[in-house]
């Protein structure tokens, strides 16, 4: 074994030591500070006078399904794959329970939001949308919003006045997402979605192919509005091509289906024609495949993909002096001459 090797041997002790005396863990995005789930939940007199009625508990998949209404919505919990759900309930004490809230933590942020996204009602009136954690949204007798990896529900269990339980349940969402000391970020890939002419709240993340042509999987997307017209971008990573813009040709394949075909000069390759009988654009940059459909004009649509293209890979201008860099390496590397053997 090599001193290098010994050296790191002797090294990974001291690391873990560090990470255990600071309370951080390792996750799938890198180096936090641990989060005990059961200490997201406010202790009594947090909120108001109210308490905990009972500790954080496990929950039962009938009370997943009462808390986020119905079965279906609760299943996406299993989709998106949630590893550990706790409940609790609070109110006043000999009175019965005014409010439950259940926290799900799920591996990475990307499915958190993936869920929070599928579970989130679309299109409501836009006070329906609140700034709590990532994003929340306020439907009835429940809030939902995301925040880091933990997909929050709470819900008003007693009949109240319509303000009385707005006011109550943005109080405990906002207590909630103070407790969890992690930055409100989108997750990638919503990131790379142009933020100009965005319609809030229908950002979503699919396990399915977004166009519905199974050509991807896992993508994202977003609704642009321009006065009456309107589009949905997508997006999606394609880890495991096995040819460059080989995606982009199973697309340009359905386009040439529903007719004529334009090539374009967007990201590495795009192509302009219809899917699903709208019109549509659709490229490709590295490893990543995205397009938009709907009823914009095309000049929006290419502002809009030219945008989603600079997301995904800004553009860096390229200086001199790093050509010059680049070529004496080359040199250097090949004996300072090249004869072209």
């Amino acid at each position: 074994m090599n001193v290098k090797c010994i050296l790191l041997l002797c090294l990974i002790p001291a690391a873990m030591a560090v990470l255990l005396l600071t309370g951080c863990v390792i996750t799938n995005e890198g180096t936090e500070k641990e989060i005990i789930i059961e200490e997201i939940f406010p202790p009594s007199k947090a909120v108001s006078s109210y308490r905990q009625l009972d500790a954080p508990r496990a929950v039962k998949v009938v009370d997943l399904a009462e808390q986020f209404g119905g079965k279906e919505k609760a299943n996406l919990l299993t989709k998106w794959k949630a590893f550990a759900s706790r409940v609790c309930e609070y109110g006043l004490p000999k009175k019965p329970p005014l409010v439950r809230v259940t926290v799900s933590e799920f591996s990475t942020r990307m499915d958190a939001f993936g869920a929070f996204s599928n579970v989130r009602p679309a299109m409501l009136p836009k006070e329906n949308y609140i700034k709590i954690g990532v994003q929340a949204v306020l439907t009835g007798e429940r809030l939902f919003f995301v925040h880091d990896r933990y997909l929050v529900s709470v819900r008003h269990l007693q009949p109240g006045t319509e303000a009385r339980r707005r006011a109550l349940l943005l109080n405990f969402g906002r207590g909630i997402s103070k407790r969890i000391p992690r930055p409100m970020v989108e997750p990638s890939p919503i990131i790379f979605l142009p933020l100009q002419h965005r319609v809030p709240a229908t950002e979503r993340l699919d396990r399915e192919d977004p166009v519905g042509l199974g050509v991807v999987s896992n993508g994202a997307s977003a609704v642009y509005r321009i006065d009456d017209r309107e589009a949905r971008l997508f997006l999606a990573h394609t880890d495991g091509v096995i040819r460059k813009l080989a995606f982009l040709q199973k697309y340009r394949k359905a386009m040439e289906e529903e007719g004529p075909v334009k090539e374009l000069q967007i990201g590495d390759g795009s192509y302009q024609g219809k899917l699903n009988k709208l019109n549509a654009i659709i490229a490709q940059r590295q490893d990543v495949v995205f397009g938009i459909l709907g009823t914009l004009d095309e000049q929006e649509m290419l502002a809009l993909m030219a945008n989603a293209d600079r997301m995904i890979k800004p553009y860096i201008p390229v200086k001199y002096k790093d050509i010059q860099k680049k070529k004496e390496k080359e040199e250097k590397d090949s004996g300072g001459f090249n004869f072209g053997v």
